[in-house]
């Protein structure tokens, strides 16, 4: 039965600062620094961000607490500690650009300046005022929605360059303008008065947290979270679930994405490679907390560049690894590829769930026996996942788009199934007594007793008379009659044979 449930992303922050700026003045370094994360890409060459990513954080947490000594007359009377600045940044691709890609950009920055508070106009202290800043300054000033607007100087790596800010207030866009350097150690302390400055004047707004009694009340606190989380485990329903879209490139990953969130949020085009960063998109469907990932396409090790697309490849896998489970998106017109096989066994490997989406069915020539030859042909070129369900759909049309996400949360409620000893125990006697056991000679395979250790995936530990025995097509056997019982579908089952002693 179909949902009629719709996904829901979720509420940004109020606190909402757009990194913009002509290209490759440090734009996304900034982002990664503010965020102690390598999320952007960074490399010395124009137009390396495309699409915008996004990360949040506790400003005052992250750039205060460190000495409250230091920091607290600014709060006063106010405690630092009771205190919370939460902040939504926005790393983006450079405007104005030579880029085949420049009005995709300008398009979703648009977008985003109808959400911020605050746009940091990053720019580039020892080359000056550029024609491009000239641009992106007349462009702020046609903007429909005009937010709080500062200009940081970037790459002043000494106070004796300071001087160099002075030139961009002839830009007159800016409430003020700071000049700072991404890799100086003074960064913190820079960025700190800024953020103080947009407190000044109300554009930062903070938030009181509740007050505390005293530390034990705060230490005791503390380890009743950690319990409820313990408590929790088996109940993991609104534990936000990682869901990764992998693919080759042009496979309609992006097209997909925005599909099932209503929102251009990917940069979309014909041309393979458009997608670079790893991109999260945080969404509620049915009461399930998800967070969506974008990847770059993946292509075959001997065609990858150097560089710029090894970062985005590298990116792609570590999204995988974190991700519970993968959506394995698959181009119909070009059909199942060695590199799509080798992407499947990646995921099996890994341990990752995965759901089989061939996409672009709008582009297949049909007859009444088209889609149950197509579903047979794939599960026969990918065999070795033949638990994965499969959908196939149409990101240009949406066809059978919505069953994704329902899809999704079925496999991953098979994907943290756990089977009572016992029941397992009773399944497993039932399927010794119909099969013909492995035999060398006069020893024959027994299986004395199992039980579930792990899910996600499920993991069983069979205890046995003698390892050679349980041989790689018993194992296959095995599996195969546990899903008849268990399903599991979409997810890999793991067995941990041991000998009993």
């Amino acid at each position: 039965m179909k949902s009629n449930s719709q996904p829901k992303t979720q509420n940004l922050e109020k606190n909402q600062v757009l990194i913009l700026g002509a290209p490759n003045v440090g734009k996304s370094s900034l982002f990664n620094k503010i965020i102690g994360q390598r999320r952007a890409i960074v490399e010395d060459k124009p137009g390396v961000t495309r699409d915008p990513l996004d990360s949040s954080l506790d400003l005052i947490k992250k750039f205060f607490q460190a000495d409250l000594q230091e920091n607290q007359d600014f709060f006063s009377p106010q405690k630092i500690t009771d205190l919370a600045l939460n902040c939504r940044f926005f790393d983006t691709g450079g405007l104005f650009l030579e880029d085949l890609f420049q009005k995709e950009i300008e398009l979703a920055i648009k977008k985003k300046l109808e959400q911020a508070s605050c746009i940091w106009l990053v720019t580039d202290g020892r080359s000056g005022i550029t024609a491009k800043d000239l641009k992106i300054a007349e462009f702020l000033r046609k903007a429909k929605k005009k937010p709080a607007i500062i200009t940081l100087v970037n790459k002043l790596d000494s106070k004796d360059l300071n001087y160099l800010k002075e030139e961009f207030y002839s830009l007159g866009i800016s409430q003020e303008v700071f000049g700072f350097s991404c890799f100086s150690r003074s960064f913190s302390q820079n960025i700190r008065k800024i953020i103080q400055f947009l407190i000044r004047e109300k554009i930062f707004l903070l938030e009181s947290k509740e007050p505390k009694e005293s530390e034990e009340l705060e230490e005791l606190e503390e380890s009743e979270r950690r319990t409820e989380e313990i408590n929790s485990s088996n109940s993991e329903r609104n534990a936000k679930k990682t869901i990764t879209l992998l693919g080759k490139p042009n496979s309609g990953k992006s097209s997909l994405l925005n599909k099932i969130i209503r929102q251009e949020k990917s940069i979309v085009s014909e041309v393979p490679g458009t997608t670079r960063d790893a991109i999260d998109t945080e969404l509620s469907y049915q009461g399930q907390n998800l967070l969506l990932v974008d990847t770059a396409g993946l292509r075959k090790r001997s065609k990858i560049e150097q560089g710029l697309e090894r970062y985005s490849i590298d990116r792609a896998i570590k999204a995988m690894v974190r991700s519970e489970l993968v959506l394995l998106v698959i181009d119909l017109g070009v059909g199942i590829t060695a590199q799509d096989k080798k992407l499947a066994a990646l995921i099996q490997r890994r341990g990752k769930s995965c759901i089989l989406v061939l996409n672009k069915w709008d582009l297949i020539e049909k007859t009444e026996r088209t889609y149950q030859e197509t579903v047979k042909q794939v599960y026969r070129e990918l065999k070795f996942i033949d638990y994965a369900p499969l959908l196939i759909t149409s990101a240009k049309t949406g066809q059978r788009v919505p069953e994704i996400l329902e899809q999704s949360l079925q496999v991953l409620t098979e994907r943290s199934k756990k089977i009572s000893t016992s029941l397992l125990n009773t399944t497993i006697r039932e399927i010794l007594t119909i099969s013909n056991l492995p035999r060398v000679k006069n020893r024959t395979l027994k299986i004395y007793y199992a039980t579930q250790t792990e899910t996600s995936p499920p993991c069983f530990n069979l205890f046995v008379n003698h390892l050679e025995l349980f041989t790689e097509n018993y194992r296959k056997f095995l599996e195969r009659k546990l899903r008849e019982d268990f399903r599991f579908e979409g997810t890999p089952i793991r067995f941990n044979v041991k000998k009993s002693v």
